[in-house]
């Protein structure tokens, strides 16, 4: 370790397990300094006992941690964490663990709205509070934004 302590190769990697199992473990440390980058695998493989399905554990657990604004499936006894790339767009995440495809909302975290939009969505309520200072109508039919610029007042 860069402070110069040093670990067993089965004590070091104790610290990896630790940090999959709670949040409070990650990152790993030693002087208050983080033991070693997650996408270090050189480190893992060399320095550590850990088996690959553990490696892979903590990368995800990484991944996971390490995200500003996690979205986790909504049925309760799942509560899965959904990585970005299981997002259908910038509004719904896909959960796969379920006889059927769950989707949960990215703004609350909810089951998905469908069409109606969710109110949480902090980006949205910005659009529309400019919207209605700069006298913008929404298409009622597709929702995009307009503004009149000359013309009847029909959209």
């Amino acid at each position: 370790v860069e402070c110069g302590h040093r670990y067993c190769e089965e004590c070091l990697g104790q610290f990896f397990v630790n940090a999959t199992k709670d949040r409070s473990a990650y990152p790993p440390q030693c002087c208050n300094e983080p033991l070693v980058a997650p996408t270090d695998t050189q480190f893992f493989t060399t320095q550590t006992r850990l088996s690959t399905k553990e490696i892979f554990a903590y990368a995800r657990k990484a991944v996971e941690y390490d995200d500003p604004n996690p979205v986790y499936c909504h049925i309760q006894s799942c509560g899965s964490y959904l990585l970005k790339s299981s997002y259908r767009n910038s509004e719904v995440a896909l959960c796969y663990g379920h006889p059927t495809t769950m989707e949960t909302c990215i703004h609350c975290g909810k089951a998905a709205h469908g069409k109606v939009e969710c109110s949480q969505d902090k980006d949205l309520k910005l659009l529309l509070d400019l919207a209605a200072e700069e006298k913008w109508m929404r298409c009622y039919k597709c929702k995009s934004m307009v503004e009149k610029t000359a013309a009847c007042n029909h959209i």
